[in-house]
């Protein structure tokens, strides 16, 4: 590819980020609940980096999390094969059903397989059977809880799979460039968190369209990092977007969690 259409092609997929992120927009979810749920992403990684084993670790931290958050008993069981039964299919996983064989895209794409077709899906199925055994949102079809889960759990396998792999194989690389877009990058992070939590909470919404064009540009930073660099990209590029994401989720909610995961895909691909 000549280095204008390379030029080109870019600016094209800049382009595009920014338009999926403001259509994101009319997918918002109200209130506290949160589209990313890491727990999926966790179990998928565990497995395929310590055995099928390591993920009853996973499952136990579940229990234990439901047992802080005060959840019927009778729902554990349920959230316990939720937390093991994603990575233990995506291990089983047979190794000739893949998406791609080109050299630089199988090993992420048939991650992503393994971690959203079975992994999700499992996910999606004992989490809504929890959710529908406690008796919260009595209001919602199952299926519609069903659909919402495997939102949640694919998103988190966007997120944390392929970060928790990059961490376990290459650790945490900072280069002096990757210094440099940091302290920028934290610099206009700082006034945005003294909104979000010094502003009165009629203003406070104001934040969640500043993190807009932060993600874009940790995103868009990350995809030209790539143009220069072999095998996994800096992981420091790839947890600034991230940082975005749970602020936006947890601190400033509500934000459509879908600007995240559209702003971030380009740092992951």
């Amino acid at each position: 590819m000549t280095g204008s259409a390379h030029a080109v092609s870019r600016t094209r997929q800049h382009q595009l980020t920014l338009a999926v992120a403001w259509l994101s927009r009319f997918t918002s979810v109200a209130g506290d609940i949160s589209l990313i749920w890491p727990v999926t992403g966790l179990s998928v990684a565990v497995a395929l980096l310590w055995g099928r084993l390591a993920t009853l670790s996973v499952g136990l931290g579940m229990i234990g999390w439901a047992w802080l958050q005060g959840l019927a008993p009778g729902t554990w069981p349920l959230l316990f094969a939720e937390a093991c039964l994603p990575g233990l299919l995506a291990w089983y996983w047979p190794g000739r059903w893949t998406l791609s064989n080109h050299r630089a895209l199988s090993n992420l794409s048939n991650l992503y397989l393994r971690g959203l077709l079975p992994g999700a899906t499992s996910a999606a199925l004992f989490g809504s059977l929890a959710i529908v055994t406690s008796g919260d949102f009595a209001d919602f079809h199952w299926l519609d809880i069903a659909a919402f889960y495997w939102i949640a759990s694919a998103i988190g396998v966007l997120l944390f799979t392929p970060l928790l792999i990059a961490l376990r194989q290459q650790g945490l690389r900072i280069q002096s460039d990757d210094w440099r877009f940091l302290r920028q990058w934290l610099a206009c992070l700082l006034p945005v968190l003294l909104i979000a939590f010094l502003a009165s909470p009629e203003y406070r919404w104001i934040a969640n369209y500043l993190l807009v064009p932060m993600l874009v540009w940790a995103s868009t930073h990350a995809l030209a990092v790539a143009c220069m660099r072999q095998h996994w990209k800096s992981l420091c590029l790839r947890l600034s977007p991230l940082c975005s994401a749970f602020i936006s989720s947890w601190i400033v909610a509500p934000f459509a969690l879908s600007t995240p995961i559209c702003c971030c895909a380009p740092a992951w691909c």
